[in-house]
């Protein structure tokens, strides 16, 4: 996450800064849509290759609120397979 903010901005700030400072930076949404998209593709390949029950996010980058709603929603576009949930429509 960090190094895709650098190759973005050319500014190397640690994720924490980033996350609380750099939001108001005109290229945040742009890095923000391409995790979410990296997100999405990653976590939905192994959610088709692997077909777990349940998905468990660890670590201090799964404190980041915004993962765990538009990140599902990420995978949800990478993971459509018949007989599994509408992820778009699971709780919150």
């Amino acid at each position: 996450m960090e190094r895709a903010w650098t190759a973005l901005t050319g500014e190397k700030l640690p994720l924490r800064h980033i996350l609380d400072s750099a939001t108001h930076h005109p290229k945040f949404t742009r890095w923000k849509q391409t995790i979410l998209e990296n997100f999405g593709l990653a976590l939905g390949n192994v959610i088709n290759t692997l077909d777990p029950d349940v998905v468990v996010l660890g670590g201090g980058v799964s404190n980041i609120e915004w993962l765990t709603t538009e990140g599902r929603d990420a995978v949800y576009v990478f993971h459509r397979s018949p007989g599994h949930p509408d992820l778009s429509t699971s709780p919150r």
